[in-house]
């Protein structure tokens, strides 16, 4: 049987007026895939791989000097997505806009792999940031 290794795709450049605000609303999808990224390793056992969390951290230790859209992490994304035999898409706010999740959704259905949508309970946020950073349902209000 062959293992799973998992891939968390979800939003993370932010469109947010500001730069501060863009900070902070990356900052806050960063911890909310980080920790789900965590519960599938903590209850399922499985290997996964969530670019929004291995970026975010090098992209904050740089400084904020390297890209943070899809495109300047390709090079680093793309071989791992190709080892990857799941992909799970969170669908936090802004996920349907999002040219890195729209790029990670297409690459897997080329190898005929689909996507698992996930929506995280209202309870799975931390605090009323996370929620308003991330929650779609506040898109719809």
């Amino acid at each position: 049987m062959k293992q799973r290794l998992i891939y968390i795709a979800g939003p993370y450049t932010s469109k947010a007026t500001g730069y501060r605000t863009q900070l902070y609303e990356q900052g806050m999808r960063a911890n909310v895939i980080t920790r789900y990224a965590a519960l599938l390793m903590e209850q399922h056992g499985v290997a996964v791989f969530s670019p929004v969390t291995h970026g975010h951290a090098i992209w904050m230790a740089s400084g904020c000097e390297l890209g943070r859209d899809a495109a300047a992490w390709a090079a680093v994304n793309d071989p791992i997505m190709a080892l990857c035999n799941e992909i799970h898409v969170l669908r936090l706010r802004g996920w349907d806009t999002s040219a890195g999740v729209k790029r990670e959704i297409e690459h897997f259905a080329q190898r005929l792999i689909a996507p698992l949508f996930v929506d995280l309970p209202a309870d799975f946020y931390r605090h009323a940031r996370e929620r308003v950073a991330c929650s779609p349902e506040l898109d719809a209000a």
